[in-house]
């Protein structure tokens, strides 16, 4: 929120949910003045807590988060945004807040979490609020349910269903950059804008085309822990080109596979910067039992030869003399 931000709560016309400060835009001069936008911050638990009472009393709430993952193990979470009623609302987690009464609505039953597309959000969610999450409503698993395709993207699902159009502009930006630019917080509030709307929506036509329990069941998914910590079979299946090995090979891939998920973790980078699919797979195939030979795979950096090169052909070892 800006210093200089006006209490005045007023809803531009362009905005008819909104709720919030007013906020000019610091570019007032003649033709070229911005567009005037309205935003809401919740700046501190007691709000949360006030917001979360307000959605368990609705018995629902939308939400949807910006993240970034490209550069860490786990992803950074950099913006929550919320739905309650007709009021949305943004909630930053860099700002130091205490997160604690959204956590604990992540595996409330009585309350239902509204997402669009919401395997990631969720996955970050368990992995925060240390709760499987429960009472999940997808609007993309929804939307396919009544024929909008396989994974209908959310401006597509409202267009469709609300004939809303959503502008989608911000997908790529940096969410842990501060100040946000209004660009990135109206895209962002826009996000959850519609997402009760489209629960009732959906809801009632499922119902009536008598495929709710479907939709509902296909749901479900995220209320198992499986979905968040899978068995090591099915990760191991998700390598590229691990059709490719023999029974040892895939032994072999199994330790290597352990090994990259804890250096990643340790040294909190993607797992891909660690070593890549194919590489470990490469590995798995020929079995590297000295530096000289693990340096004459294609592909290796000599820097990560030196830098984790024994602990791969440990890991080799030990898979063969398992």
């Amino acid at each position: 929120m800006d210093p200089g931000a006006s209490n005045r709560q007023i809803p531009p016309p362009e905005w008819g949910q909104s709720i919030g400060f007013l906020r000019q835009s610091s570019n007032t001069s003649g033709d070229d003045q911005d567009e005037e936008s309205l935003t809401l911050y919740i700046e501190d638990s007691k709000e949360i807590a006030s917001w979360m009472s307000r959605a368990a009393s609705d018995g629902r709430f939308g939400i949807d988060l910006e993240f970034i993952r490209e550069r860490t193990f786990y992803p950074k979470l950099a913006l929550i945004q919320i739905s309650v009623g007709s009021d949305l609302a943004l909630i930053d987690p860099l700002a130091g807040l205490e997160l604690g009464p959204i956590l604990e609505t992540v595996g409330e039953p009585s309350i239902t979490k509204v997402v669009h597309a919401g395997a990631q959000d969720l996955e970050i969610l368990e992995n925060v609020a240390k709760q499987t999450p429960c009472n999940v409503f997808d609007t993309q698993i929804a939307a396919s349910f009544l024929g909008l395709g396989l994974q209908p993207s959310y401006s597509a699902t409202c267009e469709h269903f609300l004939e809303s159009v959503v502008h989608k502009g911000e997908s790529w930006t940096d969410w842990l950059r501060r100040p946000l630019s209004d660009s990135q917080e109206r895209y962002a509030l826009d996000d959850v804008r519609h997402l009760l709307p489209l629960h009732d929506h959906l809801q009632a036509q499922l119902s009536s085309d008598g495929r709710l329990e479907w939709a509902k069941a296909e749901m479900e998914k995220y209320a198992s822990k499986t979905t968040y910590h899978p068995p090591i079979d099915d990760r191991i299946r998700r390598v590229k080109r691990c059709g490719s090995l023999d029974r040892k090979g895939l032994f072999l891939l199994r330790g290597l596979f352990r090994w990259r998920e804890d250096e990643a973790k340790r040294c909190d980078r993607p797992r891909r910067r660690i070593l890549s699919d194919e590489l470990l797979v490469e590995i798995s195939r020929r079995a590297p039992t000295s530096i000289d030979s693990l340096e004459r795979i294609r592909g290796l950096d000599r820097r990560d030869v030196r830098r984790f090169g024994e602990d791969l052909i440990v890991a080799v070892k030990q898979g063969l003399e398992t």
